[in-house]
C-alpha cells in the first residue's frame, strides 16, 4: 500500500470553447500515478487514505481576447457506489456531504505567452480537501464557475461560465467499505 501523498487535479478550459468540459490531470508528490491505464484501478482517479489533495484551475485564451479569469464557486460532487450490504460514505473526503466545497483560492496570475499568442490564467486552491476514508468508489465530478473577461475592439464584457468533469475514483483497496 502507498503512503499518503499531496494530489494535484489539474483542470483546463479555453475562455473562447463552445462546450463546457473541462479538460484535466492528475499528479501525485512522489512520482506515484493516481490514474492507472492497467489493472484493478485502470480509467480511474485512485487516491490513498490521508491524501491532501489541492485543485489547479488554467484558463487559456488568444492574447489579444482574453483579459481575465476568476473562480466564482467550485465544489468536487461525488456519487458513492454501493455494494449489496455496504455503502460507501458520501465523500472520500467527508462522511456528511456529497458536495464539497472548494473555497479558499489563491489570487489569479495573468501569465502572457506572446510566441504562441496566448495568454493563460492560473489559480491554486489554498487548502487542501484530505481523503479521510479507508476504502470505496465513488464517481467524482468537479463543478466550476468562473467569470471570464473579453475584449473585442477595445470592448470589455464579462461572461459566466460553468465547466465540469466527472472520473471514477477509488480509495485505498476500492472495495466495499468495512
Amino acid at each position: 500500500m502507498n503512503t499518503a501523498q499531496t494530489a494535484l487535479i489539474r483542470v483546463s478550459f479555453d475562455a473562447e470553447q463552445i462546450g463546457g468540459n473541462l479538460l484535466w490531470r492528475v499528479d501525485a508528490s512522489g512520482g506515484r500515478n493516481l490514474l492507472e491505464s492497467t489493472g484493478r484501478f485502470a480509467g480511474s482517479v485512485h487516491f490513498q487514505p490521508g491524501d491532501a489533495v489541492f485543485l489547479e484551475v488554467r484558463g487559456s485564451g488568444r492574447l489579444d481576447h482574453f483579459v481575465a479569469a476568476r473562480i466564482l464557486a467550485a465544489h468536487l460532487i461525488t456519487r458513492p457506489h454501493t455494494g449489496q450490504t455496504a455503502y460507501s460514505a458520501p465523500s472520500p473526503f467527508s462522511n456528511e456531504t456529497a458536495v464539497v466545497p472548494v473555497n479558499a483560492w489563491s489570487a489569479t496570475q495573468m501569465i502572457d505567452e506572446p510566441a504562441q499568442g496566448l495568454r493563460y490564467s492560473l489559480q491554486q486552491s489554498t487548502l487542501p480537501l484530505h481523503v479521510i476514508q479507508k476504502s470505496g468508489r465513488w464517481e467524482l465530478s468537479f463543478a466550476l464557475t468562473v467569470a471570464i473577461t473579453l475584449s473585442e475592439n477595445g470592448v470589455k464584457r464579462e461572461a459566466v461560465r460553468a465547466f465540469f468533469f466527472d472520473p471514477e475514483s477509488e480509495v485505498g483497496d476500492g472495495t466495499d467499505p468495512d
